[in-house]
Parts: C-alpha cells; structure tokens; sequence
C-alpha cells in the first residue's frame, strides 16, 4: 500500500486594502479618506500621513494613537478658510450689471457723480436699462 501524505494547508495572504465603507462608519468618516496616490492605502486628514497596507484594525490603532488624537482636536476646533470668503453676489438684473460697468468706467477716471448724471450716454440709456438705478447722492 502507498502512503498518502497529509495535504499541506497553505496559508492564504491577502493585500488589506482601503474600503470605501469605512467612509460611512461613524468611528472613520472624519478623518480617514482613500490616498490619491494609492488607492489601497488609507489617509488621515488629521495627521497628513498615509496608512499603507491598512485594515480596519490598523485604522483604528492610528486613530487611538496621542499623535492623531491632538491633531484631531485642533482640526475640530480650527475654522475653515472658505468660512472667511465671501461667494461673490451675482447681479440682481443685467440691467444693474450694465449700469455697475457704466459707473466703473467713471470711476476709474474720477469723474464726480454730478457729472455721470448729466452725461448724454447715461439719459439715452435711461429709458432703456437704467430706470430702476438710483443716481442720489449721499453725504
């Protein structure tokens, strides 16, 4: 009789790789985000720093670490830089927006307003564009 030699078990390897359901994990959506450079790694946006071959364990080892936990602190509590820009209004009508153009060409060369309202260019335009535009003069 021949032997049969037992089956060797091999053990399998996989590659951990960044899953994009974390993202909806209450413990991950706030800091961790898919590398751009490497679609397996993870990131922290807190730390600046890529977490390769990352699984879910290892995520949540960074996340324990005092490094992440002081930046993380100080994201939460920094102001983003777009609160401080103001999106710019668009014009209520193009009838404003061409007066707005008209009144900047007098500007530019410090023409007083005294002189815009009694400029022909602005009384033949008037009934056109320039009925809802107020030309008094504030002091």
């Amino acid at each position: 009789m021949s032997e049969v030699s037992p089956k060797k078990r091999r053990k399998m390897w996989y590659k951990p790789a960044f899953k994009a359901e974390w993202l909806q994990e209450p413990e991950f959506k706030d800091w961790l985000k898919r590398d751009s450079t490497n679609g397996n790694n993870s990131y922290c946006i807190c730390c600046g720093i890529s977490i390769k071959n990352a699984n879910k364990s290892m995520s949540l080892a960074h996340k324990n670490t005092d490094k992440h936990k002081r930046n993380f602190e100080s994201v939460k509590s920094s102001v983003a830089i777009t609160s401080f820009l103001k999106k710019k209004a668009e014009p209520e009508s193009p009838k404003i927006a061409k007066a707005e153009a008209l009144f900047a060409g007098f500007s530019e060369h410090h023409v007083p307003f005294a002189h815009v309202t009694s400029h022909q260019a602005i009384h033949q335009a008037r009934d056109e564009w320039m009925s809802d535009v107020n030309l008094n003069v504030f002091k």
